[in-house]
């Protein structure tokens, strides 16, 4: 006799199995919402041709930020950083500053953290 789909009951033992890889899929889409949650944002200008050189290396830093490009031509683009991580990239601006071009200012640069940047 044909089994039909509709008619299998599974084992308690792969049900229990299901349920906990539900609960852990939402756990970690929840932890992602908070984290997206708590970013800041900073919008950044820098030298074009160093905007690929520059999401490499903040990649590196897993899960810490998150760029974005504004504008390719302009070299405009948005870091998210982790509340936390703030310091981080502040410390890393600093040390690429003249590898990306980041000495550029553009009205639609936040000036808190090219304050930061100054010497």
């Amino acid at each position: 006799m044909e089994e039909n789909a509709l008619d299998y009951i599974p084992d308690e033992k792969i049900v229990k199995a299901m349920e906990k890889k539900i609960k852990t899929w939402f756990d970690y889409t929840f932890q992602f919402k908070l984290i997206m949650a708590g970013l800041e944002k900073f919008t950044l200008r820098i030298a074009p041709s160093s905007v690929y050189f520059f999401r490499f290396i903040l990649e590196g830093y897993d899960n810490m930020f998150m760029l974005s490009t504004l504008d390719q031509r302009a070299g405009l683009v948005e870091v998210q950083a982790a509340r936390g991580s703030v310091k981080d990239l502040l410390l890393i601006l600093r040390s690429l500053r003249s590898v990306i071009g980041l000495d550029r200012m553009d009205s639609r640069c936040n000036a808190w953290i090219m304050d930061q940047l100054r010497d």
